[in-house]
């Protein structure tokens, strides 16, 4: 971002993002931008989770390992260009049925648990991105549990 911020300061266009070799709709490129980003707010963007995304959007998306790894790659890049994920979110909400939209917000609590422990600006992003998909509370903690089910893990909040 700043590096556009100081080729605009300067006059220059901003540098075009790298293409990847195939060709990943808008859709898929939002979703794994959220789930990158979702990731990386811990400040502990560990292999667990790397692998947990790269399953995620294999599955989501039926790609090959090597496409998902290049989706992520590609996803992980727009995610850094930009200010705001509402651009990711927008598309997201556009493109994809309210259940689908759940599933995403079940991908992100699996992404957030994956490491074992949900840090506070996970769960916000989570609760703020749902609100933004326009999945309820009701749905966004269906999600959370069965993201955790799906993990093998006890409920944290019971304890």
């Amino acid at each position: 971002m700043l590096g556009r911020l100081f080729g605009w300061l300067k006059g220059a266009e901003p540098a075009a993002p790298p293409t990847p070799d195939i060709d990943f709709s808008k859709k898929e490129v939002s979703a794994a931008a959220l789930l990158v980003e979702s990731s990386r707010l811990d400040t502990n963007f560990d292999e667990t989770e790397k692998n947990t995304i790269e399953r995620l959007v294999r599955d989501k998306f039926k790609l090959s390992g090597d496409d998902a790894r290049k989706l992520l790659d590609y996803a992980a890049t727009r995610q850094g260009q930009v200010y705001s994920d509402w651009v990711f979110t927008e598309t997201v909400r556009k493109e994809f049925s309210l259940n689908e939209r759940e599933d995403i917000v079940g991908m992100l609590w699996e992404v957030a648990y994956a490491d074992g422990t949900l840090h506070r600006f996970e769960a916000h992003m989570i609760h703020r991105v749902a609100d933004e998909l326009g999945v309820g509370k009701k749905a966004l903690e269906k999600q959370r549990q069965a993201a955790l089910k799906r993990l093998k893990m006890d409920d944290p909040t019971k304890n």
